[in-house]
């Protein structure tokens, strides 16, 4: 999706020529020394460049600056294949505008874009695992690989643009299948007769597939001939001969070592030519897992979980500002030790999930050390929306989830996340069922940003603040394995039921809250999908739920809305509220969701009245303009205060007055969070919110 980028950022992305797989990048079409587009017109877009590397598809980013005009533009698609340009133009030229739509998801092959701004130059990154857009195949589909942007309109294509830089992918076999009895594993793999592969070498590895990569880079059949007579590989001369039969109980690993019935396997195949490796492929679906399952963690701590959902941009790690570390009273009464089930099926695919949580990079140390760091066990569960029939149905990952005293789901499509928690049938499956069970049991579930939405029962996404104003009810969400098919409005779909048990009342939760001016998505989302409660969660910033009460930890601020009293509109297509309850806490901060009352930390007082209140060009702006419009409008001594909000050419009015009830104190500390930094940080209860 978008990526915020600064500008320089931007233009050194412009500048970035990528060379991927195992060979160069095949050269693109050329006459003389630049590609001629020899459809070009007045919409071709501009200075389109391609950066990224890997074999995934959201590895890499289109980016492009304006045509010369957009008059009758409606969007944009970007997108790849291995064919050429005349035969992807006749393809697009075909269709109308309304079957250019449906090449996203759930198709999944196009990112389609209808926000015109996109065209910016900041790259646009191509959907998790999006497919060729005319073979239908995986981006692992051998070969050089050319990407596209195209500009449409009412009446179907204006434009087509190939950028000059190329990915290449090498041959390698594919599909790879097994079953296991006892200690014998059967199975079988796909293998091109007709092209460069000659031999392909099956073996086990307990490292993900960056390992073994980097591993056999660089690897000649001389030392792939070894590893099968090590008894490391089995070697298959005819590339045609795709059935193998792996006794474990023979069998050494990648590195030589016995398999260890304790630990999880990859299957994985290489392929190579006369000379060389040309390409790795495994098995995402299945593991080979030990036989014994791990037992259950039992009663953990207190017996009554807790729910605890953070905004995102938080660090885990031991030191003093991340947010494991400023809530360690969450933990009392659990092991010295927790273990903690890292779920990151929101994130993208199995061999992205792997490097995370294994493999520290130069700026972002993996899930499993910063974990360390901050005194938790991690246990790393494979877990895919695309591997979700498998691997969430398997009998050990649920058990393995079983044993872990908490589960931490990452950001990334919140979607994704969910629908890798379910069977095709809708229903919780293995693993879905064990992290409930495990919450039932006193454990606890925090999640991130995305993994931040996924602990309410009231899920949503993709729905943008000023347009949810004029689109006041949002789609019903088809998931997918590519994530949720939105309208232009959102989607609501259902989360994960524990908030009832944490606290009496179905919950919505949003990430990213100040910072990206979701104030009026959350009031949308949360009169829509039914929530009597609807939490804003600041970057940084969390809300630990339970027993009925969540208490605040972090660097910003945590906003709740109560609308038990609150009266809305019936225009489905512009959102009206009135007497809406807005409740703001900071650090330290309690909100008592059975009484819907907020219980401010012993550290705030009454504070002295400040100046005027913020009046923001946009209260919806990015960088916490509402938050700390709120946070004035507190401190002052106004009563009551209205915002102009444009929303699609259309004018709204966001009211704030003080109830009553009123109530505001503050702490001598100011905000960690750096938008909020010259402000104290605020207990605010008794705020009412209309919306007209």
């Amino acid at each position: 999706m978008k990526k915020c980028l600064s500008v320089l950022t931007a233009a050194l992305l412009l500048l970035m020529l990528c060379a991927c797989g195992s060979k160069e990048p095949a050269a693109p079409e050329k006459q003389g020394d630049a590609w001629v587009n020899p459809q070009f017109n007045e919409y071709t877009l501009t200075k389109l460049r391609m950066v990224g590397k890997g074999d995934e598809s959201s590895g890499y980013k289109v980016a492009f600056f304006p045509p010369e005009t957009l008059d009758g533009a409606e969007g944009f698609l970007v997108f790849y294949s291995v064919r050429e340009f005349d035969e992807v133009w006749e393809y697009l030229s075909s269709l109308t505008r309304e079957e250019i739509l449906t090449l996203d998801k759930p198709a999944n092959r196009a990112y389609v874009m209808t926000d015109l701004s996109y065209c910016d130059g900041v790259g646009n990154t191509l959907n998790t695992a999006q497919k060729d857009l005319i073979t239908g195949d995986d981006f692992t589909e051998p070969g050089t690989h050319y990407f596209y942007a195209a500009v449409f309109g009412a009446d179907g294509l204006l434009s087509l643009e190939k950028a000059a830089q190329t990915a290449y992918i090498a041959p390698s076999a594919g599909k790879l299948r097994f079953t296991r009895e006892g200690s014998v594993l059967t199975g079988t793999f796909a293998s091109d007769t007709e092209g460069e592969i000659e031999t392909n070498y099956v073996f086990l590895s307990a490292n993900g597939y960056a390992a073994v990569k980097e591993q056999l880079s660089g690897a000649d059949r001389a030392a792939l001939d070894a590893l099968s007579g090590s008894g490391c590989a089995l070697r298959f001369d005819n590339a045609g001969s795709t059935e193998f039969l792996l006794d474990l109980s023979e069998q050494k690993d990648l590195d030589g070592n016995a398999v260890d019935p304790a630990r999880c396997y990859y299957v994985y195949v290489a392929s190579a030519s006369a000379e060389t490796l040309m390409g790795v492929s495994y098995c995402a679906e299945r593991f080979v897992t030990p036989e014994a399952l791990p037992a259950s963690s039992g009663t953990i701590g207190s017996g009554s979980g807790i729910l605890f959902p953070n905004g995102g941009a938080a660090s885990i790690g031991g030191d003093r500002s991340s947010i494991i570390s400023t809530s360690q009273a969450i933990f009392r009464g659990f092991p010295d030790t927790p273990r903690v089930a890292v779920i990151g099926a929101s994130s993208g695919s199995e061999r992205e999930l792997w490097s995370y949580f294994y493999q520290d990079t130069p700026s972002v140390r993996s899930f499993e050390h910063r974990f360390a760091d901050a005194g938790f066990e991690a246990v790393y569960i494979p877990l895919t929306a695309e591997n979700r029939d498998t691997i969430g149905s398997d009998a050990y990952f649920a058990s393995l989830v079983s044993s872990c005293h908490g589960v931490y789901f990452t950001g990334g499509n919140q979607s994704l996340g969910i629908y890798a928690l379910q069977n095709a049938d809708g229903d919780w499956n293995a693993v879905g069922q064990a992290v409930q069970d495990l919450f039932a049991r006193g454990g606890f579930l925090a999640g991130t940003s995305a993994g931040a939405h996924m602990l309410g029962s009231v899920c949503f996404q993709d729905a943008d603040s000023h347009a949810a104003l004029t689109h006041a009810k949002p789609t019903e969400a088809v998931l997918t394995a590519a994530g949720v098919v939105c309208g232009e409005e959102g989607a609501l779909y259902g989360g994960l039921p524990c908030d009832a048990a944490a606290c009496g009342a179905a919950l919505t939760f949003d990430s990213h809250f100040g910072a990206r001016g979701r104030l009026a998505r959350l009031c949308t989302m949360q009169r829509s999908g039914g929530a009597a409660y609807a939490v804003g969660l600041d970057e940084a910033t969390g809300i630990a739920v339970t027993g009925g009460v969540g208490t605040v930890y972090g660097a910003g601020t945590v906003t709740v809305l109560d609308n038990r009293s609150a009266v809305y509109g019936n225009d489905d297509s512009h959102f009206s509220v009135s007497d809406l309850r807005v409740f703001v806490l900071s650090a330290g901060d309690q909100f008592d969701f059975t009484s819907g009352t907020l219980i401010a930390s012993s550290a705030k007082a009454s504070p002295a009245e400040s100046a005027a209140p913020e009046q923001p060009e946009d209260f919806l702006a990015s960088g916490s303009a509402q938050t700390r419009a709120l946070l004035t409008f507190a401190l002052s001594g106004e009563k009551s205060i209205q915002y102009p909000v444009a929303a699609d050419g259309e004018e709204f009015t966001l009211r704030v007055e003080k109830s009553d009830d009123f109530s505001v104190v503050s702490s001598e500390k100011n905000y960690a969070a750096s938008a909020l930094s010259d402000l104290p940080q605020c207990a605010v209860s008794g705020l009412l919110l209309s919306i007209s």
